[in-house]
């Protein structure tokens, strides 16, 4: 592979949406991809490029109506975003791409994680996550979260994040990031209360 296709590799890893898709147009992957040689490359240098890293398994071109997509092959699912904005590959291409293991599936929408390829072969191998039923209640015996309501953060995680994108699932790793953001109040602190040593008398 040519240090150019590995380049424009690298630089699709970037662009691509969370479902490892891109706009495969030779122009919008210049624009993207290298903004600032656009004028010294032309769109048609970036067409053997791209065939090299389809002849090398590493990303998928596909066409629906009358434009171009591509998909990194060995991508996997990132499921905080329930949508992809690009159009989803026919089926003789999902047929090539790793399989999801059922495992990263539970019943709510709130446990399903994230993968990015990662594992054995061409089957992304995900650890198994516990229900969301068990996971909400181990969260609320758990030390860690002590004084932290895990039903109401749980309900302004969702709102927070319906808000910024509209059908979007909460994974039980975004809901544990959400938590450890949340400012527990401190024992004895009194916010009115004359505070020592901010200044000299």
């Amino acid at each position: 592979m040519s240090a150019e296709a590995e380049r424009l590799f690298y630089r699709l890893l970037v662009v691509a949406d969370d479902y490892g898709r891109f706009a495969a147009e030779n122009c919008m992957i210049l624009a993207k991809c290298f903004p600032l040689k656009v004028g010294k490359l032309q769109p048609d240098d970036i067409e053997p490029w791209l065939n090299e890293l389809e002849s090398a398994g590493l990303t998928l071109l596909y066409t629906v109506g009358l434009y171009r997509y591509g998909i990194i092959a060995k991508w996997g699912k990132l499921r905080y975003y329930a949508v992809s904005k690009l159009p989803e590959p026919p089926e003789d291409i999902c047929a090539k791409l790793p399989k999801v293991s059922e495992n990263s599936n539970t019943g709510l929408g709130l446990g399903l994680g994230f993968g990015l390829g990662l594992g054995k072969g061409d089957t992304v191998v995900r650890r198994k996550r516990l229900p969301d039923t068990e996971f909400l209640e181990t969260l609320r015996v758990d030390p860690t979260y002590s004084g932290i309501d895990i039903d109401k953060e749980l309900g302004k995680c969702r709102a927070w994040l319906t808000a910024k994108t509209p059908g979007a699932i909460v994974s039980q790793q975004r809901f544990i990031n959400w938590l450890n953001r949340v400012e527990r109040p401190m024992g004895g602190f009194k916010p009115n209360a004359p505070r020592k040593g901010l200044f000299i008398r």
